[in-house]
C-alpha cells in the first residue's frame, strides 16, 4: 500500500501533532521514516510502492511523487514538476500525485496527473490546508465531521457523488489534470489540460484503426516494462482480454483471475480467453455473504464513494497480489475506445438542457426503481440540479462531446477509480487505456463509429485476432463475429429482459447476485444495519422510504440493490468516520 499527507500551515495555526495524526491514520504504511518534511509551515509524509522514486531535489524544491511517471528512465520526466510545465504535464503518462515544496519562498504547489487517478482529498482549518490521498487522515486531525447533504442526495439517486464533493462538508477532491499553489496570502488553482473529444470526421477508419491499435500496445509495453510478474483481472468483457492479448504478444509473464457466482459469463468467458492465450487462469466463487464481513472494509478503503454492492474485487484483492509485482487493469476502456457513453438522447442533441436532463434520467432510471422514486423526489431534485449544472459547465462542441468530459471526470474518476483503490491498497496498478497517446488516438474517434463498440472490436479483430475468437459476455458471441450477428443477440436478449419469468434466462449475465442474496444470506445483515437504532436516530436516511423498498425487494416485485447498496455504504461510513474514527483507525 501507498500514501501521501501532509499539509500547509504559514501561520502555524494547526495543531502540532498534525502530521503525526495524520500518518497515524495509514499506519503502518506511513511510519516515521516516511517522513519527507516537517518544517512548522509544512509537512508532508510519503510511501510509494516498492522501487519507485519517492522524493527528489532540485535546489530550494523538494519534490514527493506518488505514483509513476512512465516515461522514458530520465530526469527530464521529473523536471515537468519541479518546473510545473503545463505543455510537457500534459503529454506525460501514468497515475500520479506529486507534491512540490519551494523551501525558499515557503510555497506548496500539488500536481494531479491528467485524469486525477490517484485521489488527492484537501480540507481548510482556520489558515492552513491539509491533503492526503484518504480522507481518514485529513479527519484525524479535524473537529468531527458532518455530512454533506448534497452528496448524500446524490449517492441515494444515482449511486455516486459528483464534481469535488465527498461524502462530508470539510473535504473535498482536488480536480484532475490541475496545479494548486499555496501562497500565504492565497491559493491559485490552473488547469493544464482538459479532456475534449474532437472528432476526425475526415480521417480513414483503416488509419485511425491503425494509430489507436499502436498506442494501446505502446501503452501496455510502458506498464510492463518494470513488471517481473503481471497479473490481469480478466472478466468476459472487452478490455481486460485486450490489455492480455497485447501484453501476451509482448511476451510478458502473466497470471489472469476471475471470480464470480458459479456458471456466470465472466468464468465462462474468460476460461475461453485464458486458454487461447495458454496462460494460468485462477478462478474464484463469491461467498454469498462476503459483505457482512468485509463491508466495513471496503468502505472504508473507498471512503464512501461507491455503493457497498459494488465491492467485488475485495474478497480476491489478495490472491491477486501473490506473486505479482504489477496489476494491469482494464480501466476505462469500454468508456474511451468503446461506446459505453453514448445514448440516443444526447448523442446529436443539439439542446442542451435536453441533452442534460436525458444523461440524467438514464442514471437515475439504471439506478432508482421506478415504484419508489416519488418517495424519494427530494433527493433527486437535489442531486437532479447539481448534476445538470455540472454537466453544463464542461466543454465539448455538441452535446455528447460534453457528455463524455462529464462522464470521464466524473463516473470513471469518482466512482469507477474504487476498485482500482481496492487493489492498490496490496498492489502496483497501471491503467494502459488512460496512457496520453491512447486518449489522444481514441478522442478521434466519430461518436457514430463508437456505438455498440463496432469501432473497438475493429480493433480487437486486427490486433489480436486469437483473443477475438472467444465468446463475449454481453452477446454471448466470439467478439470476431458478424455486426449483424451482434445486433441480433444484443436484440433478443433486451426482448427476454422484458419477459418477466423468461428474463431468469440472462441471470449468468452478472457475476455477483445481490438481488438474491440481499433476500437470504444477506437479509439479516441489512435490517441490522440501515433499520438499527443507531441508523434511525441519525436521521440521514429516509427510513420510510428504504423499508417500503426492502419489503418489495423482498417480494421480489423490484430489485433494489443498488439503492440499499448506497445506504449502506453512507450508514456504513458515518460510523466509521464520524462516529467512531479512532476506533475505526486503531482496528484498520
Amino acid at each position: 500500500m501507498s500514501g501521501i499527507v501532509g499539509y500547509y500551515d504559514p501561520y502555524k495555526q494547526l495543531p502540532k501533532d498534525s502530521l503525526r495524526l495524520m500518518k497515524e491514520a495509514l499506519f503502518p504504511v506511513l511510519d516515521e521514516s516516511s517522513i519527507v518534511a516537517d518544517e512548522g509551515w509544512c509537512a508532508m509524509a510519503l510511501m510509494n510502492f516498492n522501487g519507485l522514486p519517492t522524493v527528489m531535489k532540485s535546489g530550494d524544491l523538494t519534490l514527493g511523487l506518488l505514483g509513476e511517471v512512465e516515461e522514458k528512465d530520465s530526469e527530464e520526466k521529473y523536471k515537468a514538476l519541479f518546473d510545473s510545465d503545463k505543455d510537457v504535464l500534459a503529454s506525460l503518462h501514468g497515475s500520479f500525485i506529486a507534491v512540490v515544496i519551494n523551501h525558499k519562498h515557503k510555497e506548496l504547489k500539488l500536481i494531479s496527473d491528467r485524469f486525477g487517478g490517484y485521489p488527492c482529498y484537501v480540507a481548510k482549518y482556520k489558515g492552513a490546508t491539509l491533503f492526503a490521498t484518504q480522507i481518514k487522515s485529513i479527519l484525524n486531525v479535524l473537529p468531527p465531521a458532518t455530512l454533506d447533504d448534497k452528496s448524500v442526495a446524490m449517492m441515494l439517486s444515482i449511486g455516486e457523488v459528483i464534481g469535488n464533493r465527498t461524502l462530508v462538508n470539510e473535504v473535498r477532491t482536488i480536480p484532475a489534470a490541475t496545479i494548486t499553489h499555496f501562497m500565504k496570502d492565497k491559493e491559485v488553482e490552473a488547469v493544464y489540460w482538459r479532456y475534449l473529444h474532437e472528432q476526425a470526421l475526415s480521417i480513414n477508419r483503416g488509419d485511425l484503426i491503425d494509430e489507436v491499435g499502436s498506442a494501446l500496445y505502446e501503452s501496455v509495453k510502458r506498464s510492463t516494462k518494470k513488471s517481473s510478474h503481471t497479473s490481469i483481472p480478466l472478466s468476459g468483457g472487452l478490455d481486460s482480454r485486450f490489455l492480455l492479448g497485447l501484453a501476451n504478444q509482448q511476451g510478458v509473464d502473466i497470471d489472469a483471475y476471475t471470480w464470480g457466482v458459479p456458471n456466470c459469463r465472466d468464468l465462462r468467458y474468460a476460461g475461453q480467453v485464458a486458454d487461447i492465450a495458454k496462460i494460468p487462469h485462477h478462478t474464484y466463487n463469491f461467498s454469498s455473504d462476503y459483505l457482512q464481513f468485509q463491508a466495513n472494509q471496503g468502505v472504508w478503503l473507498t471512503e464512501g464513494n461507491i455503493p457497498a454492492v459494488h465491492f467485488h474485487v475485495l474478497p480476491f484483492v489478495d490472491k491477486v497480489k501473490a506473486n505479482n509485482n504489477v496489476l494491469l487493469d482494464g480501466f476505462a476502456g469500454d468508456a474511451t475506445l468503446g461506446g459505453n457513453f453514448i445514448g440516443d438522447g444526447w448523442l446529436n442533441n443539439a439542446n442542451v438542457n435536453d441533452a442534460a436532463n436525458n444523461l440524467w434520467m438514464w442514471r437515475l432510471s439504471s439506478f432508482s426503481p421506478l415504484v419508489i422514486r416519488d418517495s424519494l423526489s427530494s433527493f433527486h431534485q437535489i442531486a437532479r440540479d447539481e448534476f445538470i449544472d455540472s454537466y453544463q459547465s464542461y466543454q465539448g462542441e455538441d452535446s455528447m462531446d460534453k457528455a463524455m468530459s462529464f462522464l470521464l471526470d466524473n463516473r470513471v474518476r469518482r466512482i469507477t477509480s474504487c476498485g482500482t483503490e481496492i487493489f492498490r491498497s496490496k498492489i502496483m496498478v497501471k491503467q494502459p487505456f488512460m496512457g496520453a497517446d491512447i486518449i489522444n488516438a481514441t478522442r478521434k474517434i466519430p461518436h457514430e463509429w463508437r456505438i455498440r463498440h463496432r469501432f473497438y472490436i475493429d480493433v480487437m479483430n486486427k490486433f489480436t485476432p486469437d483473443i477475438a475468437k472467444a465468446t463475449w459476455q454481453r452477446t454471448c458471441l466470439p467478439v470476431s463475429s458478424p455486426y449483424w450477428l451482434t445486433l441480433s443477440s444484443l436484440a433478443i436478449q433486451k426482448l427476454l429482459s422484458k419477459l418477466g419469468p423468461l428474463s431468469k434466462v440472462l441471470s449468468d449475465k452478472s457475476p455477483s447476485q445481490f438481488d438474491v442474496w440481499f433476500r437470504t444470506s444477506l437479509k439479516a445483515y441489512v435490517e441490522g444495519v440501515l433499520f438499527s437504532e443507531v441508523s434511525i436516530e441519525r436521521g440521514v436516511l429516509p427510513i420510510k422510504t428504504l423499508e417500503k423498498a426492502w419489503e418489495l425487494h423482498q417480494q421480489g416485485k423490484i430489485d433494489a440493490s443498488n439503492l440499499i447498496g448506497s445506504a449502506l455504504t453512507i450508514e456504513l461510513f458515518s460510523r466509521l468516520f464520524i462516529d467512531d474514527l479512532k476506533g475505526s483507525i486503531d482496528r484498520s
